[in-house]
């Protein structure tokens, strides 16, 4: 499985990529942003600084690793369940907390913010 660019909006399964400090290959076994090294034996894509399975079960969001049972994937800065239901991301960490108080939003709004943001179950 290739690994899907969304500002080229195209999947490609063999070279590896540079952009915004990242390094991974296509298929999205090895990963590199900031110094460290991530190694996995699923596909995996990064969008924003954020790291993701295929799936959807592991999400890497400034440096906090989250476990989600959703599938989800992230376009222009918002993160969505694969059903294009919305999740929200809260401004604060709140520990032991994170699923608490979900939200769902219409797949079109863009009224959500990244900044120190966790994702929320729909």
């Amino acid at each position: 499985m290739g690994v899907w660019d969304w500002e080229l909006g195209i999947k490609s399964q063999d070279r590896c990529v540079d952009r915004d400090n990242s390094l991974f290959r296509r298929d999205g076994t090895a990963f590199h942003r900031d110094n460290p090294l991530f190694w996995h034996n699923q596909s995996m894509f990064c969008h924003d600084k954020t790291l993701f399975q295929r799936d959807g079960t592991r999400l890497c969001h400034d440096n906090i690793l989250f476990q989600h049972d959703e599938p989800m994937f992230c376009r222009d800065s918002i993160l969505f369940c694969r059903d294009a239901t919305l999740f929200r991301l809260v401004a604060k960490l709140q520990l032991g907390n994170a699923m608490e108080g979900s939200s769902c939003l219409p797949w079109r709004s863009r009224q959500i913010s990244l900044t120190n943001a966790i994702g929320r179950r729909c």
